[in-house]
């Protein structure tokens, strides 16, 4: 851990009241923290904010960037998405967009529709509304397979354990040192 801060979003008595349908005094709740750390020698930052509501007209918004040694992936959702999660890759150095292409058709032929879309200096990954579920019915999906997990913990991938296992991690050391 490299360093960490957190900072809350205040949320007013009525907006506490909008939430519990209990009278309150509001909560300064800490849910925006900002972690950087290396992990075997990459460094990783992730910033975490979040608001009582999107503005007016807008949604949920996501921005990621994954930089790798050949390019880097971007996931934007802001105004010039309309707010819809869009798949970018930047490359960095030739056969980038051909190793891309081939990736992409061979995934069209399990998810027809998935294609790219080169726009020079980068390239949309287009994925077809069917594939689109929204952020609810997401976390509705995970909560779910979660639950399904409880049931049956045996079921859970092998794989997964080392994952969540940094994760957690990763949050809660960032919590402690930011204090």
């Amino acid at each position: 851990m490299l360093e960490a801060s957190r900072w809350p979003t205040t949320i007013t008595a009525a907006q506490f009241r909008q939430v519990t349908g209990e009278a309150g005094d509001g909560l300064d709740y800490y849910c925006n923290t900002r972690v950087s750390y290396a992990l075997r020698g990459i460094h990783a930052k992730l910033d975490v904010l979040w608001r009582w509501e999107a503005p007016p007209g807008t949604g949920d918004t996501h921005f990621a960037v994954y930089r790798g040694s050949k390019s880097r992936i971007e996931v934007r959702q802001g105004k010039e998405e309309n707010y819809r999660p869009e798949l970018y890759v930047i490359p960095g150095e030739g056969g980038v967009k051909r190793a891309l292409a081939e990736k992409a058709g061979a995934l069209a032929r399990q998810y027809p529709g998935v294609a790219i879309e080169d726009r020079g200096a980068e390239v949309r990954v287009t994925i077809p509304d069917q594939y689109r579920v929204g952020h609810e019915a997401h976390f509705a999906q995970v909560t779910n397979r979660f639950f399904e997990y409880l049931k049956h913990p045996r079921q859970f991938p092998a794989s997964e354990n080392p994952n969540m296992l940094s994760k957690y991690f990763v949050s809660t050391k960032g919590v402690e040192i930011s204090r």
